[in-house]
């Protein structure tokens, strides 16, 4: 079995990065906090994927937005079509 990931918006990761530190130019902690992990419903190109265990933690420290598609597939797969071969 693969290891599942989870969606995340670029724009949410990359003010996580910068509020830990994690970019050249912002000390950890001078950064606002991101908020509840968010994603781009619209968008999926705005997205990126992270781990299963880097998701359970942003979730554990930050939440999740309202607004989030929990399930990715309704979102990312609904054009999916099956080829008989």
């Amino acid at each position: 079995m693969s290891p599942r990931s989870d969606a995340v918006a670029k724009v949410w990761y990359r003010r996580w990065e910068e509020h830990v530190g994690a970019v050249r130019g912002f000390a950890a902690g001078s950064a606002p906090d991101p908020g509840p992990v968010d994603m781009d419903i619209h968008n999926e190109d705005a997205n990126m994927f992270v781990s299963e265990n880097v998701w359970k933690l942003l979730v554990a420290w930050y939440g999740v937005s309202a607004t989030h598609h929990l399930d990715r597939k309704h979102l990312f797969f609904k054009d999916e079509k099956v080829v008989a071969v």
